[in-house]
């Protein structure tokens, strides 16, 4: 547990929750969640709650210690039952459709 929260506060990515951790000789893969649980639908702005499936995205970040960091991301798909259309969470420390985070891009 003290591992978690470890990484958690070095990786100062406040939206995500890590709920494991994997170390091989090369990388460190962080497996996590998105702290918060509702989101709105872009277009119409919605808030939903209603959660149809859950997808895996890896995002790559800053290296520790020499070794590379991805971060396995546990995703949301939500109904948006206003619109009847279906989208997934969004995090601010990665643009959509990248596989990297912002400060890795930099």
């Amino acid at each position: 547990m003290k591992e978690i929260r470890f990484y958690e506060d070095l990786l100062e990515l406040s939206q995500i929750k890590v709920d494991g951790v994997e170390k091989t000789t090369t990388k460190i893969i962080l497996h996590c969640h998105q702290a918060t649980s509702e989101e709105g639908y872009p277009h119409c702005l919605q808030p939903s709650s209603q959660v149809h499936q859950y997808t895996s995205r890896q995002v790559r970040d800053l290296h520790i210690l020499g070794k590379e960091v991805w971060l396995h991301i546990r995703v949301k798909q939500y109904l948006c039952e206003a619109c009847n259309r279906y989208f997934s969470e969004h995090f601010s420390f990665v643009e959509s459709n990248k596989s990297y985070t912002k400060r890795q891009a930099k």
